[in-house]
Formats: C-alpha cells, sequence, structure tokens
C-alpha cells in the first residue's frame, strides 16, 4: 500500500500496477470491510446488451476494520488470495467468508429475526 502518487513505481523495468484510491469510512457489516463481485457478460454494445448473473460473492475481510494500522491487510482488503493465509484460516473450516448474495443474506435475515 502507498500513500502518495510519488510512490508508484515508473520506468523502464518497472512491473505493471494497479493503482486505485483507498475510501476513508467505507460501508461495513459488524465491523467488517465487504465487497460484493457481481457477474455480467456484455455480449453487444450497438444495441447495448448486457446479461447480469442472478448469483454474485460477498468477499469479507478477515479481521474487523481498523484505521490505526493501514498496514494491516487482513483489515483492508477482501481478496481470497491474501485472506486465506490469515492465522484463523488455518482452522478448519476457515475464517474467511466468501459466501453467495443469497446465502449470505439468508444467514442475516435469520439472525436479526432472532435478534
Amino acid at each position: 500500500m502507498i500513500s502518495s502518487f510519488d510512490e508508484v513505481p515508473r520506468g523502464a523495468g518497472s512491473a505493471p500496477c494497479l493503482v486505485q484510491q483507498y475510501i476513508q469510512n467505507p460501508l461495513l457489516i459488524d465491523g467488517y470491510k465487504w465487497d460484493l463481485r457481481i457477474y455480467v457478460a456484455v455480449t453487444s454494445i450497438n444495441p447495448l446488451r448486457i446479461y447480469v448473473y442472478e448469483e454474485g460473492l460477498c468477499r469479507f475481510a478477515s479481521e474487523k476494520y481498523d484505521t490505526s494500522d493501514l498496514k494491516n491487510v487482513f483489515s483492508h482488503l477482501t481478496n481470497y488470495s491474501i485472506n486465506k493465509k490469515h492465522k484463523n484460516n488455518a482452522k478448519e473450516p476457515p475464517q474467511y467468508q466468501k459466501t453467495s448474495v443469497s446465502t449470505y443474506t439468508q444467514k442475516y435475515n435469520q439472525s436479526t429475526k432472532s435478534s
């Protein structure tokens, strides 16, 4: 993670990289960062034809969001390839959550009814 544009590697021999702006105040669920992965297929531009798969993924960070340590990737990123290395994910079943949207909403609706 970098904090200024000047830190982005550039020039001959630099590997390609992805740069994106960090959201300072993200929407959290139970204190965890999360994202939705929705699958779409664009089959035509003119006329525009887009198909959206009815199921997607909810992905959660392995640790609660904490602004005091911006280098803690387990608190700030939801990537499976990173979170599978978290110490809690050595357990069976893994603690990292990557679940379908419908499964998550069913669990969430059940937990709010019992509260």
